[in-house]
Order: structure tokens, then sequence, then C-alpha cells
């Protein structure tokens, strides 16, 4: 077994766009552990920008968050992991409840991009997820592959195709216009 060290930091959620009354929210997580984090959870957050960026009018019915401390928790929640979802939620638990759909981007740029709705509580740590979770979508790639990288050295930059972060940054789009 491996032994973790428990360390503290601080970090923050980055919340982009309509804190409001946003129709859709839009996760992606931006720390790391083991690794340069480049597919989990880096491309995702590229994606999100790059989004953002090309097409500033998604802001308005929108609200991007990029999300600090998703790797590892220390609050007694039953995953261990998604800490800054849970800040999110303590906070904004309206928007979870009144938003059209979630969508969690998580482990993007080494396939196909594909929308899911299994294996949610993987990627949206929240004690909600049962109430919304018919919204709630995961854009990802094939875990098989995921899992070949995931928390590992090898999850470098240099296993992302720009292609596939593009067929993501395409995916999401099409499904918060």
């Amino acid at each position: 077994y491996v032994k973790v060290k428990k360390t503290e930091f601080e970090t923050a959620n980055i919340l982009i766009g309509n804190t409001i009354n946003p129709d859709n929210l839009i996760f992606a997580h931006f720390d790391s552990i083991i690794g340069d984090g480049a597919m989990d959870n880096a491309a995702a957050v590229a994606v999100v920008l790059h989004t953002i960026l090309q097409n500033p009018t998604l802001l308005n019915n929108n609200l991007f968050i990029l999300a600090g401390n998703e790797e590892v928790s220390y609050d007694n929640y039953k995953s261990k992991s998604g800490f800054g979802f849970r800040v999110f939620e303590s906070k904004y638990q309206k928007l979870l409840k009144n938003c059209k759909q979630v969508v969690v981007l998580d482990g993007v740029g080494i396939g196909k991009s594909q929308l899911v709705q299994f294996g949610l509580d993987w990627v949206l740590q929240v004690r909600c997820l049962d109430q919304i979770k018919n919204k709630v979508w995961w854009l990802q790639n094939d875990q098989r592959k995921v899992l070949q990288y995931f928390h590992t050295k090898a999850d470098t930059i240099e296993n992302l195709k720009l292609t596939y972060l593009e067929a993501a940054k395409s995916t999401l789009i099409n499904k918060i216009r």
C-alpha cells in the first residue's frame, strides 16, 4: 500500500461567467497529484479556457467553475476527494439545483470525447449528487485509456492530441449552447 503524507495548502475555486442564474454549470478541476497532470486535468482546464476565449458570449448564460482541491480531501467525505466541489456546493447549492445541466470535464485529450451519465461520483463529489444526477454529464475519454496515465508520472503533455482537445471543445459547446 501507499502511505500518503497529509499536506495542507491553500487553493480556491475560480468562477467565470454568470453567478446569478446560469443555465449550465461547467466544472474542471485544476489540481493534480503525481506527475504533471496533463490529462488529469490540465487538458480539461485548457478546453474550458479556450472555449471561453473563443466564445465569450457563453459567459452570459453559463458559469464555468475551475475547482481547486479535487484530488485529495480531508473532510471525511466518503470518497476522500472533491473538497473544492463541496465548497462550491456549500456556497452555491441553489445554482446546482436550479441550473438546466451540469457538465464536468475530466480526463480529456487522449481519445474520442463522449458525454456519459455513469461514474458521476468519481468526478463530481457533492452531497446533493443523487438529487441532480439526471442533469449531470461527464465529458470524458475512454476510461481504459485514461487509467493508463491516471495519477502516474506518465500523465504528461506528450500524450495529449490537439485533435482530441478540439473535439472535446466542440462537444462542450454543442452541449451548452
